[in-house]
C-alpha cells in the first residue's frame, strides 16, 4: 500500500475540519441548557411546557424524553473520539491523513446536523412549527446521509485499516459513529411525525385521529423500509442497531401515555411496538448468526482511490 501524501495546508485543514463536530456539539449542548432554564432563559416557556400545549395523540410519556441524556452522551463520546484521530499516529503520520476513513463529508454533513438541533430549539419555543417541522427532516436527512457516508467509507478503508493495526477504530466508527447517529436518527424521526402532527392539527386544522394515524404508518413504512435495507446491505449495516433502542423507547413511551383500548390508532401504536421489537430482535439474532458464520471481509482492489478532501490514498495489495 502506498500513498500520495497531502501537502501540509491539506492536512492542516483536513485536522481542523475535525473540531467542528466538537465545537457544533458544545453550541447544542449549551444552548439547550440555557434556553430551558426558567428565568435565564429568553422565552417565557421551555420545550417541556410546549410539548405539553401542542400535545398530540403520538406524544410518549414525559420520562421518554430522558432519552436525550443518552443521545448527547453518546453524540460526545463520537465528537471525542474524532478529536482524537488528529492526535494519535500510525505510521508516523496522523491517523487522518494515514488511512482516511472518516469522509468530509460525514464531518460537514454531522456538523451541519448538530448546528440544526439549537436553531430548531430556537424556532420551536418561539411557537414557529412550519420552520420546526422543516429543521427535523433536515436533522433526519443529515443523519441518514452521515451514516451513508461512514459506512461507504468504512468498507472502502477496512482492508487499509486492517494492515496498519487500526482494527479498533473499526470498532469505534461502528460503534461510537455509526451507531451513535443512528440512536439520534431513529429519535428524531419520531420527533419529526410528532412535530408534522403538530403543524396539521394545531396549524391546518386537521383531526387529532387522522394526523396520528397518517404518522403511525408514515413511521410504519420508514421502520420496515430501513429493516429491509440493513438486511440487503449486511456488507455495511451489520452492526448498526443502536436506532432500535430509541424505536422501541419511543412507541413504549407512546403506550405508556396514550394506550386506550377504545382508541385504535393508540391500538395500532401498541402493535408498532410489538413490530419493531420483533425486527430488533430479528436483527441481532441476523448479526450475531452472520458473525460468526461469516465475517465481513473488507474488498481490496489493486488500485483503489478514496478520496478525503482534497487528496488521495491509493491502497494496493
Amino acid at each position: 500500500m502506498d500513498a500520495v501524501k497531502p501537502n501540509k495546508l491539506t492536512v492542516a485543514l483536513t485536522g481542523a475540519s475535525l473540531f467542528l463536530p466538537l465545537i457544533a456539539y458544545i453550541v447544542a449542548v449549551g444552548l439547550n441548557a440555557y434556553l430551558n432554564i426558567p428565568g435565564v432563559s429568553p422565552f417565557n416557556a421551555t420545550i417541556g411546557d410546549l410539548s405539553h400545549k401542542y400535545d398530540t395523540g403520538i406524544t410518549p410519556s414525559d420520562a421518554t424524553f430522558a432519552i436525550w441524556g443518552l443521545i448527547y452522551i453518546w453524540q460526545g463520546a463520537l465528537v471525542i473520539y474524532l478529536t482524537t484521530l488528529v492526535c494519535r499516529k500510525v505510521g508516523g503520520n496522523p491517523v487522518y491523513t494515514a488511512v482516511p476513513f472518516i469522509p468530509a463529508s460525514f464531518i460537514a454533513v454531522y456538523s451541519l446536523n448538530l448546528f440544526s438541533n439549537p436553531a430548531w430549539i430556537v424556532v420551536f419555543l418561539q411557537e414557529q412549527m412550519y420552520k420546526g417541522a422543516i429543521l427535523l427532516v433536515l436533522g433526519v436527512l443529515t443523519c441518514m446521509i452521515a451514516i451513508a457516508t461512514s459506512v461507504v467509507r468504512l468498507n472502502a478503508t477496512g482492508a487499509m485499516m486492517e494492515s496498519k493495526g487500526l482494527k479498533g477504530d473499526i470498532w469505534a466508527t461502528r460503534i461510537l459513529v455509526q451507531n451513535g447517529v443512528a440512536l439520534y436518527l431513529a429519535w428524531i424521526t419520531c420527533a419529526t411525525a410528532i412535530q408534522v402532527v403538530v403543524v396539521l392539527v394545531y396549524f391546518q386544522g386537521m383531526d387529532m385521529v387522522q394526523a396520528s394515524w397518517g404518522a403511525l404508518i408514515a413511521l410504519n413504512i420508514f421502520v420496515l423500509i430501513w429493516f429491509a435495507v440493513e438486511m440487503i446491505l449486511d456488507q455495511y449495516l451489520r452492526y448498526v442497531f443502536a436506532h432500535w433502542i430509541a424505536y422501541i423507547i419511543a412507541f413504549v413511551g407512546i403506550y405508556s401515555a396514550r394506550f386506550d383500548k377504545d382508541v385504535p390508532y393508540t391500538i395500532y401504536a401498541l402493535v408498532l411496538l410489538a413490530l419493531v421489537s420483533a425486527l430488533a430482535l430479528t436483527k441481532l439474532t441476523v448479526m450475531i448468526i452472520r458473525a460468526v458464520l461469516d465475517p465481513i471481509r473488507f474488498p481490496t482492489s489493486d488500485v483503489k482511490k478514496v478520496a478525503y478532501g482534497v487528496h488521495y490514498v491509493k491502497m494496493q495489495n
